[in-house]
């Protein structure tokens, strides 16, 4: 498996655009084919307009989740823990595709981009609460924004998931997940377009 990785550099001196952004594409080739092509957008920290405004967390009080019982062989769920909300559960054929919950590492880690990006790609696809597996989940395409990291979670402390799709048209549905600290603030945000068959 071979990966080759190519930089853009965008150099705008106006006010618009912050002085330094750079983008990177990296594909991922094996045997000739492309596998994966990611595309990563840096720039130099910057002052700026800054707010938050956070939605209400739509999840389930910590003691009335349930624990996530993952398959057996499915090595990325060996990177954390969860608690699921008994609202939306996968496989349960609800009404909406919708899946939340609480999340941290099993062992102690920073929250930095790397585990994020898993993270947001760890919880059951949303579209399981609505259709059943294989269909109703398989990535198409996925996008994350990444707003901040963390310093490892104290004892106590967990993470919030949510992940939903509010429609799909000819089988495809974008699922909008977020990850957020335990004082609510937004660390990530995920883009995934799910075949649901």
């Amino acid at each position: 498996m071979l990966g080759t990785c190519e930089e853009v550099l965008i150099d705008r001196r106006d006010a618009l655009f912050p002085p330094s952004l750079s983008t990177f594409v990296v594909t991922i080739t094996q045997d000739g084919r492309d596998l994966v092509t990611s595309r990563i957008t840096a720039v130099i920290a910057i002052e700026g307009e800054r707010w938050e405004t956070p939605d209400p967390l739509m999840i389930a009080p910590l003691d009335q989740c349930e624990p996530i019982v993952p398959p057996e062989g499915v090595r990325h769920f060996e990177q954390a823990t969860a608690l699921l909300d008994p609202a939306y559960t996968p496989f349960s054929r609800g009404p909406v595709a919708r899946v939340g919950g609480y999340v941290r590492p099993l062992e102690p880690r920073p929250i930095d981009a790397a585990w994020l990006i898993m993270i947001l790609d760890w919880f059951p696809p949303s579209p399981f609460t609505r259709n059943d597996p294989p269909t109703g989940g398989v990535s198409i395409d996925f996008t994350v924004h990444l707003h901040r990291t963390l310093d490892p979670l104290a004892d106590d402390a967990w993470l919030t998931g949510s992940f939903h799709a509010d429609q799909s048209t000819d089988g495809l549905a974008l699922e909008l997940g977020t990850m957020r600290d335990p004082d609510g603030r937004v660390l990530a945000e995920s883009f995934h377009t799910r075949w649901t068959g």
